[in-house]
């Protein structure tokens, strides 16, 4: 038998218990409320972080960091919600000017955005329609362009509600995605479009943003890691879709056999967003008989606490004494005072297994706005060893190792802590890796389903098979 004194412990166990399962239950679905404290501490990591670790501040040189921390004090703590204070620090983040450097939402506030049954794609500075619900399809025909959001027109919208949040190195790339996300907003929320019509017509219409049993009049599906298939004159295409599954050094060999075959080589890397580097070295080992491959040249930056207050002094010495030379030990403590002391990485893979069939056929590489991070190491490995010829648009101009760490809130940020460039020592990073054959689609080719940057590589590899 139970003593009354023992069951009632056991009711009031079960009690908290269940209490603590609701009350994480609901910090699962809202997001934290944020005191003073927390704010002014998630501002201060951040400023911080990026003080000690971000590799591109000579990209921003109009930027006083410490005096913009200073004058975001009070913007944080005048925010009144948790979305609104994580908006402050967006863009915050947003004036260092990097694809790798990012302030990410709470998965609860995540959670409560959405878009209306709709799919943009940017032309230009003008936003059309590249998907849509088929409930939607008869009103808002694919390649409708969108003239205006909430009575503003698309520009002016953009400029003012999503350039300010978005971190880019690029402006093509900011305004690719600005249009893209334009719509976003809080879940069941409507939003009032004017929209054209590819007939010319106008028409205005209200929206929910929901997405809930959309049915797209293209299909939608995730790419796979890759995807093979044979072209016209036993060209092989090949795309890959992303650098981060250490699955594609067991998956690639799989197609060598078929690749061996070709005549040619199309590899697809325009919905790469990177992963790791060392899957886009793997790839490229099999294209060349070098043992050697040379890689991005890359910095990080290097901090030693002693020379940074010695270069104080040395400092003050040269403000006192205008045209004072330096000594070298004087010059290289002033750089740790300066934060430009850097420790310089090895830029070199060695390709261990030199000895196995390599595919020397032409190649051409597919590249876009959205080829980043690791994708574009790749494409630096094939440049170094001239091994292809790029085809599409300027890639996404944003590499390197980010530094992640949690916010108050439960939500994240990373900064970019490694500076990549050309071996010899161009930047890509602000500008994109140019291809040699520009190609851009227009709206049209979006809405025929017509790949004119896989058209153009075909052309050019054609012209480059032996007869």
């Amino acid at each position: 038998m139970v003593k009354p004194q023992k069951l009632f412990k056991l009711s009031l166990l079960v009690l908290l218990l269940s209490l603590s399962s609701r009350i994480q239950a609901q910090n699962n679905t809202r997001p934290q409320s944020l005191s003073s404290a927390d704010k002014l501490y998630g501002l201060s990591l951040f400023w911080q972080e990026v003080n000690y670790n971000f590799a591109f501040f000579h990209q921003v040189p109009q930027l006083d960091w410490d005096k913009t921390y200073q004058d975001y004090i009070p913007k944080v703590l005048a925010t009144k919600s948790t979305k609104e204070y994580y908006d402050v620090l967006k863009q915050f983040c947003a004036l260092l000017q990097d694809g790798h450097t990012n302030v990410y939402y709470p998965p609860p506030i995540r959670r409560q955005l959405s878009y209306p049954k709709l799919k943009l794609v940017a032309i230009g500075k003008r936003a059309f329609v590249r998907n849509v619900d088929k409930s939607l399809a008869g009103k808002i025909p694919l390649g409708s362009e969108i003239v205006e959001v909430n009575k503003q027109p698309v520009e002016k919208y953009v400029q003012q509600y999503k350039l300010p949040y978005i971190a880019s190195s690029t402006q093509y790339v900011r305004w690719d995605r600005g249009i893209r996300t334009m719509l976003q907003g809080k879940k069941n929320n409507w939003v009032q479009l004017k929209i054209k019509q590819p007939s010319g017509k106008i028409l205005k219409v209200k929206l929910p943003r929901d997405r809930t049993g959309v049915q797209w009049v293209k299909p939608n599906k995730r790419p796979a890691l890759l995807e093979f298939k044979w072209l016209d004159q036993q060209i092989a295409y090949l795309a890959i879709n992303r650098f981060d599954d250490d699955r594609i050094q067991k998956e690639f060999p799989k197609f060598l056999s078929k690749l061996y075959q070709a005549k040619g080589v199309i590899i697809d890397v325009r919905k790469n967003g990177g992963g790791n580097s060392n899957n886009a070295s793997f790839i490229v080992k099999h294209f060349t008989e070098q043992k050697i491959l040379l890689g991005a040249r890359w910095q990080t930056r290097e901090h030693r606490a002693a020379y940074k207050a010695w270069g104080k002094f040395v400092n003050k010495k040269i403000q006192q004494k205008p045209g004072y030379q330096l000594n070298k030990w004087e010059a290289n403590a002033l750089k740790y005072y300066q934060k430009k002391a850097w420790y310089i990485g090895d830029t070199s893979r060695t390709v261990n297994d030199v000895t196995a069939k390599k595919i020397k056929v032409p190649l051409v590489v597919l590249t876009s706005y959205h080829t980043a991070s690791a994708a574009e190491d790749f494409l630096i490995y094939l440049e170094n060893i001239q091994r292809a010829t790029r085809v599409g648009q300027k890639t996404y101009g944003s590499t390197g190792q980010p530094l992640m760490f949690d916010l108050p809130g439960g939500g994240k940020a990373r900064v970019c802590t490694k500076n990549d460039t050309y071996p010899n020592g161009k930047e890509f990073i602000g500008y994109g890796i140019i291809p040699h054959v520009e190609v851009s689609p227009t709206v049209q080719n979006y809405v025929d389903n017509q790949d004119v940057a896989l058209q153009k590589g075909v052309e050019v590899l054609k012209t480059k098979i032996k007869k």
